[in-house]
């Protein structure tokens, strides 16, 4: 092309320098007819000398141009092709000019490309067909064009190209185009790496965040799920998870996914040692590294490892350690079977991430196992010490019904005014004994989570004026003033666990008269807001102007076995769980308590309760259960007891009402009884524990008629020393109709033979 400049600039001097001769020589001509002697040599001279000194300006002029243009020409060849552009011209699709950038990028010579058509960089003649419009619209509203198209490499290779075009007239596309194609195949390789990391990462990210809320049960499958989640993405055919036993080099396949068709090997792959034969994996993945073999062909012969992946049809293998705590716990491992996979660098980042995520997922698990088996051995000794307690319970309260029974025959028998107190001292001893039993199978039945809140109707003033009635002999005894304030707008009938109440009182003004040794106890009932739906809330109060507690005992004293002396030397005795069962109550029952004490000066504990009011119909009905009786019927009783003493007792506290008994001594005679002919029982008192054949399946038999119709519907009284609120749930739910808890009062067996006299 410049050597074409060149020429052209060389015709046109030469043709100047001619012309301008044959004007000289016609002015020559005439001269010389016109001149003549000495003028025309003269006139000679000077012409030659101007015509000789324009060529030699002409000559001049013309080897700084050609200068020039070598330079230019210098330059734009080292522009072409030394930069890292593709560059040419294009004439109706015809390569016509490439520099050897281009050469280099397609992998064609320029003999191949020169006076070939463009389609043969193309991969097909859809890409250059596109190219070709896209660029030519472009070219057309902006004068230039540029898309991003594909080349193909003589080798077959597919190149991603920035493909830039100029027309040489923009008038006329048809004299051509320059282009320029730059490759971008690498960037776009990085940027689908880069994309594909970036989903991988948040692939793995989900697959972790998936265990969160997963519960120990859940996690094995979990783990399998999360392994085909990775085979699947990864497009591999087997993974795996191994786990260390301990610190040794023996491990387990724990967790297995396959592929379809392909061979599970977990059964196969328990109780291996890695380091017998020694293996490279155990060498690889003990210094923290990936153990990777992405062709287990051309692993040696000898290596105990290629006989082991061969067996599974294991072509390419990626394993990823597992540590914890600087310790190896096991390793992942990923299989291509029977084909060949290589893994790039970002792939084995990323499949560490994940086996990283697994390691503390299998941690986790490992740590709620060791808390699940430690709750586990938690309620074992928790249900072993409560039924301990109630065993114990059990033995304590049956002899020491008989105390007391004997100890009421003894009353009933006439005693003398020393007798007489000697007796109460007795009876007291047993009701304190009675009452810790309760208090401590109270404790164990709110730390089991065994006790029951029941909730039925119950008057409260009625409740606060019994309450009343039980302190006030002991109030009267120490010269203490025991007032109840109760107001008059004070609801009444309201739903609730009346027992429960009566038990936090009991424990609040028990302690009152016990740690006040003169002045008052004041009992104080309020609504602390007008009822809304049928919804009462009662603030309750005890003061008391007693010894008061220390500040530094104030946070302590709700605590089990907690008292406010625990000296050896202290003035008032207790197990200090009255105000622990207090508080655990209060929180069971949906409420609250708060305390203020000065020493020597008195203690307020305040409690707060919620309360349903009592429907009309319900208070109706409810009313209508309640009667009195003057006298009871004479009934026949059967008393089933196997205890000599407890036997002799409830018999002469049913006789003192009027009424016959007959004893069994165990459950096999009650049977027999039934089965012989009789004029019938009204009513059954039913020891739970007898040997033979124990009560509740007694009961069992009877209500479902083995006995006979005429006994299936008869009364049982449930009489035991197993004394907590499950237990009379138990009794009732078998078809006892009422409990009677041990040691027994003659009061309590009174009030049984009142209420079923009258069915």
């Amino acid at each position: 092309m410049f050597s074409l400049l060149r020429l052209l600039y060389f015709v046109v001097c030469g043709a100047a320098t001619i012309s301008l001769l044959s004007v000289f020589q016609k002015y020559i001509m005439d001269w010389s007819m016109a001149a003549q002697g000495f003028v025309v040599p003269c006139v000679l001279g000077s012409i030659a000398g101007g015509v000789f000194y324009i060529y030699t300006v002409c000559c001049n002029r013309q080897k700084k141009v050609e200068k020039l243009l070598a330079a230019r020409e210098n330059q734009l060849e080292t522009v072409l092709s030394s930069g890292p552009v593709g560059i040419g011209v294009v004439v109706n699709r015809v390569f016509h000019e490439v520099n050897d950038f281009f050469c280099e990028m397609t992998g064609y010579s320029k003999v191949e490309l020169l006076g070939s058509s463009s389609r043969l960089v193309y991969p097909s003649d859809e890409d250059n067909d596109y190219v070709s419009k896209c660029k030519y619209s472009q070219i057309k509203e902006t004068g230039a064009g540029s898309v991003e198209t594909r080349f193909r490499h003589k080798d077959g290779t597919i190149l991603h190209i920035i493909l830039s075009s100029k027309p040489l007239d923009r008038n006329d596309l048809s004299k051509g185009v320059t282009f320029t194609a730059v490759n971008i195949s690498k960037r776009k390789e990085a940027e689908k790496s880069l994309s594909r990391r970036i989903v991988f990462e948040h692939f793995v990210s989900e697959v972790a965040s998936d265990f969160l809320n997963m519960s120990v049960g859940e996690i094995d499958a979990g783990l399998t799920k999360a392994l085909g989640d990775v085979c699947k993405f990864t497009r591999v055919g087997r993974a795996y998870i191994f786990l260390m036993r301990g610190k040794s080099s023996v491990c387990d396949n724990t967790h297995e996914w396959c592929a379809e068709s392909i061979e599970p090997q977990i059964h196969n792959l328990q109780n291996i040692d890695l380091k017998n034969p020694n293996t490279l994996l155990w060498e690889t993945i003990a210094k923290r590294q990936a153990y990777y073999i992405p062709d287990v062909s051309a692993l040696p012969e000898n290596l105990p490892d290629k006989e082991v992946l061969r067996v599974q049809d294991i072509w390419s293998v990626l394993i990823e350690p597992m540590f914890f705590n600087d310790e190896l716990v096991g390793f992942v491992g990923f299989d291509s079977v029977c084909e060949h996979r290589q893994w790039s660098d970002e792939d084995i980042d990323i499949l560490s991430l994940f086996s990283n995520n697994l390691t503390l997922v299998l941690e986790r698990k490992k740590v709620q196992e060791k808390i699940r088996a430690a709750k586990q051995e938690a309620e074992r000794a928790n249900a072993a010490k409560s039924e301990f307690l109630a065993n114990m319970s059990h033995e304590i309260r049956t002899p020491l019904n008989g105390i007391m029974g004997m100890l009421q025959l003894l009353q009933m028998s006439g005693l003398n005014s020393q007798q007489e107190e000697n007796h109460n001292f007795a009876m007291e001893s047993c009701k304190r004994l009675t009452s810790l039993l309760s208090d401590i199978l109270d404790v164990t039945m709110i730390e089991s989570g065994h006790l029951q809140i029941m909730k039925t109707d119950f008057d409260l003033p009625e409740a606060l004026d019994s309450i009343h009635a039980l302190f006030k002999p002991v109030a009267i005894q120490k010269n203490i003033d025991l007032q109840f304030n109760v107001p008059n707008n004070l609801p009444s009938k309201l739903v609730g666990d009346s027992n429960r109440l009566h038990q936090i009182f009991n424990n609040l003004i028990g302690n009152a008269l016990k740690f006040t040794n003169e002045g008052s106890v004041l009992v104080e009932a309020y609504p602390l807001r007008k009822p809304q739906d049928g919804n009462h809330k009662i603030l309750f109060s005890v003061s008391d102007s007693g010894i008061g507690i220390e500040d530094d005992k104030l946070q302590s004293i709700f605590n089990s076995f907690t008292q406010v002396d625990a000296s050896r030397a202290r003035n008032y005795e207790g197990a200090g769980l009255g105000l622990a069962i207090v508080k655990k109550l209060l929180e069971l029952m949906g409420g609250g308590l708060s305390l203020v004490s000065e020493v020597n000066v008195g203690t307020t504990i305040y409690f707060y309760l919620d309360f349903k009011e009592v429907g009309e119909t319900a208070s109706l009905i409810s009313n209508s259960r309640l009667y009195e009786v003057d006298s009871i019927r004479k009934m026949n009783v059967l008393v089933a007891e196997d205890e000599k003493v407890n036997q002799l007792t409830l018999k002469k506290f049913v006789e003192r009402q009027g009424c016959s008994v007959i004893v069994a001594n165990d459950g096999s005679e009650v049977v027999d009884i039934l089965n012989t002919p009789y004029e019938g029982f009204d009513l059954i008192f039913m020891d739970i524990q007898m040997p033979k054949m124990g009560g509740l399946e007694v009961t069992s038999r009877i209500r479902a008629g083995e006995l006979g119709e005429s006994v299936k519907e008869i009364p049982i009284i449930a009489c035991t020393a197993y004394a907590t609120a499950g237990d009379k749930e138990e009794f009732l739910s078998a078809g006892m109709n009422d409990y009677l808890a041990k040691p027994t009062h003659m009061e309590d067996v009174k009030n049984i033979l009142v209420k079923y006299s009258k069915l």
